[in-house]
């Protein structure tokens, strides 16, 4: 039920390698800074809640992550937000905490992880590991999304004002 001074997004959809359909949405109430978050699932032809949590002020709990899904090629399941989580049957396990909004993820193999955020967060999972790339770290800088080929990745981004793009390549 979303309440009459609230508005719903949907956030990410992802479709894992079992052909399982995922969704990540949101209400936020426009009177006060209160958001729920749904974790979805689709069985045959309807969508049903798998999870939701309200955040405030007062509640601050972060179940998965609430900014994106990616299902990856070896049929593994991520989402997104602060920090990178993992889908294990029915429940989130965070795999990474982050300080900042994480919002891209790519990989061609799961010992060759990128995933990008706010703040120029740059981030790299070799399997055991994360790495950061503090070269990239900047507070006016949105880094949105990433794509890798597992000998390249580019990344893209902008300036916190808007008026710059970014397109980093790398070997």
């Amino acid at each position: 039920h979303v309440p009459a001074d609230a508005l719903f997004q949907l956030n990410s959809v992802a479709i894992s390698q079992g052909g399982t359909e995922y969704a990540l949405g949101y209400w936020n109430k426009l009177s006060f800074p209160e958001y729920c978050y749904f974790f979805f699932r689709r069985s045959s032809t309807k969508w049903n809640v798998v999870d939701s949590v309200v955040v405030s002020p007062r509640n601050l709990e972060n179940r998965w992550g609430y900014n994106t899904l990616w299902a990856s090629p070896w049929g593994d399941v991520y989402s997104l937000g602060a920090g990178v989580f993992q889908l294990r049957g029915n429940a989130w396990f965070r795999i990474f905490h982050s300080q900042t909004a994480l919002v891209g993820i790519s990989a061609v193999q799961e010992k060759n992880i990128f995933v990008v955020g706010h703040f120029g967060t740059v981030l790299h999972f070799n399997g055991t590991d994360w790495y950061q790339y503090t070269q990239f770290q900047n507070n006016e800088l949105v880094l949105s999304g990433v794509w890798s080929t597992g000998a390249e990745v580019f990344i893209v981004g902008y300036d916190s004002q808007g008026s710059k793009s970014f397109v980093f390549h790398g070997k």
